[in-house]
């Protein structure tokens, strides 16, 4: 009979230890849901604000952005937001490798800073093959997609900028070209002959001069007459070709 007033009184003691469990995590469980809420609505409030960024970049013909979130603390707790965060850039230009997005909860008052590795993809020209010191842009460069935000040397996205150009240095292949590895092509070099010529009104007059300096296809050049030693500027319009504007 004692050993059944024992086993009574043990299970009395499981049952009100699971009620008071059952207490606890009434309570509990609505922090935790709202701990999960409020991260959600974090990633959603940047991918949101990312995706019509993307989305603009890309009809204006920028690249490709996409993005990672960088260190968003596993501990961090706030309560969720009653209405839809709002994302902010911190700065005009925020588009860089690492960069933030400040998040924004109206009610209940909050902000958070979180941080951000962008990545934007744009055509680039690149070497298809190993190129020479002072070669020619011609046949050797192709476009090929990669993060301009990772580029630290500079880049060219027209073929427009390297006609007429020639490298500066050898360039291996595959490597992205920059404005400081390639220089305007030499069409007139010093001490050479060249090919004067003038227009006034509708009469076209030509001499020969000799050029003072080098001069690259636009340049203006010192030229000296050879028949009367006259020094003048000439713009240079094509390989020992220059012409005087008047």
């Amino acid at each position: 009979m004692k050993r059944l007033v024992i086993s009574c009184e043990i299970l009395k003691q499981k049952v009100s230890l699971l009620a008071l469990l059952s207490i606890l995590l009434s309570i509990v469980s609505p922090t935790l849901s709202g701990q999960t809420n409020f991260k959600q609505q974090i990633l959603d409030t940047v991918d949101d604000f990312i995706e019509a960024e993307a989305a603009r970049l890309k009809q204006e013909g920028q690249g490709e952005l996409s993005y990672k979130i960088r260190g968003l603390d596993p501990r961090l707790v706030l309560q969720a937001c009653n209405q839809p965060p709002l994302a902010e850039t911190m700065g005009y230009n925020w588009i860089k490798k690492r960069s933030y997005l400040k998040v924004n909860c109206p009610n209940p008052d909050w902000s958070l800073m979180i941080g951000l590795e962008l990545s934007l993809l744009r055509d680039v020209i690149v070497t298809s093959n190993s190129i020479e010191r002072n070669a020619p842009l011609k046949d050797d460069v192709e476009y090929a997609l990669r993060d301009i935000l990772a580029i630290h040397n500079g880049y060219i996205d027209s073929m427009d900028d390297i006609s007429g150009k020639v490298t500066k240095r050898p360039l291996n292949m595959g490597q992205i070209i920059s404005p400081h590895m390639i220089k305007a092509e030499i069409l007139v070099p010093r001490n050479a002959l060249v090919e004067v010529s003038a227009q006034i009104g509708t009469i076209s007059v030509t001499s020969q001069g000799v050029a003072l300096e080098n001069g690259a296809f636009g340049e203006f050049i010192r030229v000296k007459n050879k028949r009367s030693n006259r020094v003048i500027e000439a713009r240079v319009v094509q390989e020992n070709k220059v012409e005087v504007i008047l």
